[in-house]
């Protein structure tokens, strides 16, 4: 019986966590197609584009596991694409189901 319920408990708590999960995601999505979103994303995405040479030199990126992938797949190119489709991207904003 405590098996069941302890395995009840685990069940309820993914359940929030996923429901949390997708509020969140829905919520950062929402306020990127903002204004005020529109100009974060662009200024990240400058921030992006001008110092992906530097950033994928910086000693505690490039002696990570993902740093060396970075660097291995032509890590500053990656970045600046990265900040190149954040800079175009322009989400749809969404209603809110009442």
């Amino acid at each position: 019986m405590e098996t069941v319920s302890r395995n009840m408990r685990e069940n309820e708590l993914t359940a929030f966590l996923v429901d949390t999960g997708l509020a969140i995601a829905e919520d950062v999505q929402r306020y990127l197609a903002s204004e005020q979103g529109r100009q974060i994303r662009k200024a990240v995405a400058l921030g992006l584009i001008t110092g992906a040479p530097m950033l994928v030199k910086l000693p505690w990126v490039k002696n990570t596991p993902l740093g060396r992938l970075l660097m291995l797949a032509g890590g500053a190119a990656l970045v600046v694409k990265l900040g190149e489709a954040l800079r175009d991207w322009e989400p749809e904003p969404r209603q809110i189901a009442s």
